[in-house]
């Protein structure tokens, strides 16, 4: 019980106040390339994004000056008693459609026509959640686990914003994007408890707000297949990781046995030395009194 208990606690750990490891890149332009190309999306995504939110999007355009139904969203409405010469403009377009410019409402009425106009502030709301959620996807590269933690902060708080979002979900498709990127890039960096940790805490929003019908069950699973393929990524690097560091310590230990045999060849070559020279000193000096006059020894 208590290995469990150590495992779970270091995976909680790691996602509460853990750090992010530095990506090992294979050379510059690798590096360069991935993180343009995320640059690249983020813009991409941040547009898009902007795009998503009822009152900055239309059919005209990105950010057209038409979209099709009007929605207050149970913000305070300042009613304005349109001129003559506006009047006579609304009711030549009155009989093909409703418009509604990026933060005004017009509506079209038989008797009397008005001018609704939401407060600035909502608009100004609206743009800075739309861009705050493009953010864990520019973290994905470098910090992906800081990148989930907004992220998931993120499928907390955005709803409560009352930002409508044109696909109708209390989110956009970005902020969902970047919390399943970072969650992948960071589950194929970290320790598989620190991953059961991550997976477990995005369904907890994701179910919060969407329960169990089909939307949150295919969430659920398309989440867990991320994770299996973000494990087996991981797993996959801690293998080449590991295979590495038997590759050097192989490397290592060859060295020091080359070592080791150079020093013993020349501990044989210097013992064959000084004994080929101690023999031809204990000759010499036995031959001594035969060769030498005055040693005693016959000359």
């Amino acid at each position: 019980m208590w290995p469990v208990t150590r495992w779970l606690w270091r995976g909680l750990a790691g996602v509460a106040w853990g750090g992010d490891p530095a990506p090992v890149w294979r050379s510059p332009w690798q590096r360069r390339a991935v993180y343009g190309g995320l640059t690249t999306v983020t813009g991409l995504l941040a547009l898009v994004s902007l795009a998503g939110v009822r009152r900055l999007g239309g059919p005209a355009g990105l950010f057209g000056f038409w979209s099709p139904a009007p929605s207050t969203r149970g913000r305070p409405l300042t009613v304005v008693p349109l001129g003559e010469g506006a009047q006579r403009v609304a009711r030549r377009v009155a009989a093909k459609r409703t418009f509604v410019t990026t933060h005004d409402v017009l509506l079209i009425q038989k008797a009397a026509p008005v001018f609704f106009s939401t407060p600035m502030n909502a608009a100004t709301l609206d743009v800075l959640v739309a861009l705050a959620v493009v953010v864990p996807v520019a973290l994905a590269g470098r910090y992906p686990l800081l990148g989930w933690r907004l992220g998931w902060a993120g499928l907390w708080l955005v709803p409560h914003a009352q930002v409508g979002w044109r696909w109708g979900w209390s989110w956009g498709p970005v902020l969902l994007a970047g919390v399943v990127a970072c969650f992948a890039v960071a589950g194929a960096r970290q320790s598989r408890a620190v991953l059961c940790w991550m997976g477990a805490l995005t369904l907890v929003p994701w179910l919060w707000h969407l329960g169990l019908g089909g939307t949150g069950v295919a969430g659920c699973l398309g989440l867990a297949a991320v994770g299996v393929a973000a494990d087996a990524m991981a797993a996959r690097r801690r293998a080449q990781v590991q295979a590495a560091g038997q590759a050097e310590r192989a490397e290592l230990e060859q060295a020091r046995r080359a070592v080791l045999e150079e020093r013993a060849r020349i501990a044989r070559e210097l013992h064959d030395v000084v004994a080929h020279h101690l023999s031809l000193i204990a000759v010499r000096a036995e031959s001594a009194p035969y060769r030498l006059a005055g040693l005693g020894g016959p000359v």
